[in-house]
């Protein structure tokens, strides 16, 4: 309990080392003014879906943002969050640490609470370890965690996945919190507990606190400070949640007895009263707010993006991937004992045809085969990957956790050890019980080619998960196959096909260059006859079977730099397609600075 003393403050406590411009930060909480958001709409034209807001949330406050569907509460979140520009307006103070925390609780539900929050700090925290541990500590401790620190994820109940989502946030001390509907999918009492762990800490460590809440209870309103209340974009009220009747009753809008005052400021919202009731309360409302002085507002700017170097980003994300990998055992045993079991099919479908002249070809469609099991086993899975932890990506990658870059290639980095491991298991099994030529470089060549494809299939699954979706992305991977099989080389011969044929096959098949490497290495011009138990055997000079599979003049090194190409090449196009796709939601950092 001692150590826990060390380091961060703690985040019940009121700070009093901070410095001055997170000090100052702190104090003015969130000011907005005359903010407005218009978007184009689906068949042209535009809609305003915010007009003209002008707010102040204070430091030490618990906020609730309140109205119908339909009012802009998702939409005000996002501009006060960073990461919707607003068409109008400012948003300040300038260079503030703002956290949304998203409705939906995502984590990676193999790992445990606290693990989770190890790696969070982590990548949050640039500090020592011993510092990160003990934050680590005192978050759990201050959001009622401790209890269940070692229970993975998918055993949580709401309320604690709830929270768990809040405390990933604090972990670096942001002074402003943003929470899009915390209490929804929770019962009535934990969602209290929630929104009472809220307003502690709140009003403990002087944070602004914003929520939006569809319909609250008249409990969950009276645990908030203030209230601010939305319809159509406009606001109808900003204050204190006991002058909300007060001020509804001077316009003659009496909330009946015993009934709910958020349940009564809603009905007025959606127009219950009428119309020109919602619109004499915006106009009240407009023509009480001065505008804010930005020059006022100006606070130390800080840095924009992550708060750690990429090397740590980079280290922390592999780890997590590869301890991933591991605690998911049955995941990872499955694919283990697939690749096995359809490597000792083949194996016993082809035993001992290698040296057999006879059966040539059938020793080449065996290494077709090879080729179509590799490029399916890496291509589907991994079209499900980026789908399935894409929530958990945008939500850590909007809140400047790591740069694209880093978790990119930690990504890439992370799938290497089992891909290469079951590529190697597969083809040494089909081919030492095939009775491939026992050479040791004929062998490093069909296990070097068979790795190629299978990373190469995982990548191209990986990009059209990535563009697709996973609904899309199932029909189309098995698109991306077809020219692995069409144009691998066994079934059309390229050289006597036209020349558009030609381009397609060698700029959309990469298992046509493993396939090439592999037979003109297994049939190579030093190889002698084949062994022959027939009265004839055409294939008996291995060189026939190279000029007939057109691999005659290849050259292996030429082969594996194509494969390596379209290794970079399909990386590359993921990547762009990431960064054009998800620039937008780390722009948080940035935008506050130039507001």
């Amino acid at each position: 309990m001692d150590g826990w003393q060390d380091g961060l403050p703690d985040l019940l406590v009121v700070q009093t080392d901070l410095d001055a411009a997170n000090g100052q930060d702190k104090k003015l909480g969130i000011k907005f003014n005359n903010v407005s958001l218009t978007v184009k709409k689906t068949f042209g034209g535009t809609k305003e879906i915010l007009s003209n807001l002008t707010g102040h949330f204070a430091s030490g406050q618990l906020t609730a943002i309140i109205g119908p569907s339909g009012a802009g509460k998702s939409s005000l979140l996002n501009v006060l969050a960073g990461l919707c520009t607003p068409s109008r307006g400012h948003i300040l103070p300038r260079g503030q640490k703002r956290r949304l925390i998203a409705q939906e609780c995502v984590f990676q539900e193999v790992l445990t609470a606290h693990e989770v929050l190890t790696m969070a700090a982590s990548l949050k925290l640039n500090l020592p370890a011993a510092e990160r541990r003990a934050a680590v500590r005192r978050v759990l401790r201050s959001l009622n965690l401790t209890q269940c620190a070692s229970t993975q994820c998918s055993s949580l109940s709401g309320g604690q996945r709830k929270r768990l989502s809040i405390a990933l946030e604090l972990i670096d001390e942001p002074p402003v919190l943003i929470l899009d509907e915390p209490t929804t999918g929770l019962d009535s009492v934990s969602g209290l507990r929630c929104v009472h762990t809220l307003q502690r800490l709140s009003r403990c460590d002087a944070r602004t606190i914003v929520c939006t809440i569809h319909q609250p209870s008249a409990r969950f309103l009276q645990l908030m400070d203030s209230v601010y209340l939305l319809a159509a974009g406009r606001c109808l009220y900003s204050g204190p949640v006991d002058g909300l009747l007060s001020q509804l009753a001077a316009k003659n809008l009496i909330c009946p007895t015993y009934h709910n005052p958020a349940d009564f400021a809603l009905d007025v919202a959606s127009g219950e009263y009428g119309t020109e009731v919602v619109e004499m309360l915006a106009a009240d409302e407009a023509a009480k707010k001065s505008p804010t002085s930005a020059h006022f507002l100006k606070v130390t700017e800080g840095s924009s993006g992550p708060a750690t170097p990429f090397f740590r980003q980079f280290f922390t994300l592999t780890w997590r991937y590869l301890y991933i990998m591991v605690k998911q055992r049955s995941v990872t045993l499955t694919k283990v004992i697939v690749h096995l079991a359809i490597a000792l099919v083949l194996g016993i479908l082809y035993f001992d045809l290698g040296d057999d002249a006879s059966r040539a070809l059938n020793n080449a469609c065996l290494h077709v085969s090879v080729q179509i099991f590799l490029v399916f086993t890496g291509l589907m899975p991994t079209v499900l990957t980026f789908p399935a932890e894409k929530a958990i990506f945008k939500r850590e990658y909007s809140n400047c956790w790591y740069t694209l870059e880093s978790y990119f290639i930690a990504s890439f980095i992370s799938s290497l050890p089992l891909a290469v491991f079951n590529s190697v298991l597969f083809t040494s099994i089909v081919y030492w019980m095939s009775s491939q030529p026992a050479d040791l470089y004929v062998y490093l060549v069909n296990v070097i080619a068979a790795t190629l494809t299978c990373l190469n299939a995982q990548s191209a699954g990986w990009l059209v998960g990535t563009v697709a979706g996973l609904s899309n992305g199932m029909f189309l991977a098995p698109l991306t196959g077809v020219p692995q099989f069409l144009f691998c080389g066994y079934f059309v011969a390229l050289s006597t096909s036209p020349l558009l044929v030609n381009m397609i096959a060698y700029t959309t098949s990469y298992t046509m260059y493993s396939f090439h490497a592999c037979i003109s290495t297994i049939y190579g011009p030093e190889r002698p006859n084949l062994r022959c138990d027939e009265l004839f055997c055409y294939f008996r000079s291995p060189s026939k079977l190279r000029a007939f599979l057109d691999t005659a003049d290849r050259n292996v090194f030429v082969d594996f730099a194509a494969l390596l190409t379209f290794l970079a090449v399909i990386n590359l196009l993921t990547f762009l397609v990431m960064k054009i796709k998800y620039t937008r939601l780390q722009k948080e950092s940035r935008l506050r600075l130039c507001l």
